[in-house]
């Protein structure tokens, strides 16, 4: 019977773009009076705030400060309800129509981000930052042609900028077409070198094409951001691919240690490397163990851990593992290999 050598894939992980809001600039004596309002909303909580708006019930700023307190409580629809309000009371405000967006896009409301979206171009007809929205909007739905487009816009008014690249890489490597994804991530670097995800994209894409060149992006990201997950993670399984196992597990065991102590990826990696690099199938079980403490149903854990009871002789154990992989994965080919071997014997 062979080792499963389908090693678990990458962690599939949602790259959220972040988009600045940009205003324009005021006076001084403007400025002044703002920052003393903003002090004085920033020591308010949503009760307070609350009463406020009851005593000033057509204060937009009163609405867009209840909604931000929402947003950082995870309250989606009332932070939204607020935004609304606030554009009713103060249509001009950009900052409102891309909070209002990025909320509806949270809910995966795609059709309302759009709304809004469009609605600030009616009167912002080159904002950049709702044309951005749009294309993110167009990428997450699967309308590439129609994303593209909005990145062409923000392109011929000269306005791009990293997010702009990045958003077209997504746009690239989802269609495949891997050459334009590596060089529109590249430039996104050279719009924001601290853009963290375009070097976990383009370590990812260059890996894939069993490029050295890919740990040369995972380090130059890591220099930026050292406890990033992502970045070790993908790192380690670089190294897992290539046979260097010492580097592999450093990556997994920094996760482990220093950033997150229930990361399963980086258990079930470092369980799998005892199981077929150091052939030390107790430790192997140990891993396992520790894997299905994360995900219980991870039916390559259990038939992973079955193959090292096997391994070691036991084979009732072995069997009762490889049953409960099938639990989970139904007609499992490397299960049912497993059972009908072990009933051979």
């Amino acid at each position: 019977m062979g080792i499963n050598i389908k090693i678990v894939p990458f962690i599939g992980f949602i790259l959220l773009v972040v988009l600045s809001c940009n205003q324009g600039k005021k006076g001084d004596n403007q400025n002044h009076q703002d920052n003393k309002d903003d002090i004085a909303l920033d020591n308010m909580n949503i009760n307070q705030l609350s009463q406020e708006i009851r005593n000033t019930p057509r204060n937009a700023d009163l609405f867009r400060k209840r909604a931000e307190l929402y947003i950082e409580k995870g309250e989606t629809e009332k932070a939204i309800s607020d935004l609304n309000v606030a554009l009713k009371l103060d249509s001009l405000t950009k900052s409102t129509y891309y909070d209002l967006i990025d909320q509806h896009i949270h809910l995966g409301q795609s059709g309302k981000a759009k709304e809004v979206a469009n609605a600030c171009l009616t009167i912002y007809p080159n904002d950049k930052e709702s044309m951005l929205r749009l294309a993110q909007i167009y990428y997450y739905v699967k309308d590439y042609n129609q994303a593209l487009s909005y990145i062409r816009g923000i392109k011929n008014r000269n306005l791009q900028d990293a997010d702009t690249y990045f958003i077209q890489g997504l746009i690239y490597s989802e269609t495949e077409k891997t050459d334009l994804a590596i060089k529109a991530f590249q430039r996104c670097i050279e719009y924001d070198k601290e853009h963290i995800a375009a070097y976990v994209m383009l370590g990812r894409l260059l890996s894939d094409a069993n490029d050295p060149l890919a740990i040369e992006y995972f380090r130059s990201g890591l220099r930026q951001a050292p406890g990033n997950i992502e970045l070790h993670y993908n790192s380690g399984f670089y190294f897992q691919q290539h046979d260097q196992i010492d580097s592999a597990l450093y990556h997994y065991n920094y996760i482990i240690s220093e950033v997150d102590s229930l990361h399963y990826g980086a258990h079930y990696n470092k369980a799998y490397i005892a199981l077929v690099y150091q052939n030390d199938y107790e430790k192997a079980i140990e891993g396992f163990n520790e894997a299905l403490k994360i995900d219980s149903v991870s039916y390559k854990a259990y038939y992973n851990r079955g193959y090292a009871y096997e391994l070691l002789g036991k084979t009732e154990k072995a069997r009762a593992e490889y049953n409960k992989a099938l639990e989970y994965r139904e007609n499992y080919p490397l299960a049912i290999e497993a059972l009908n071997e072990l009933d051979r014997q």
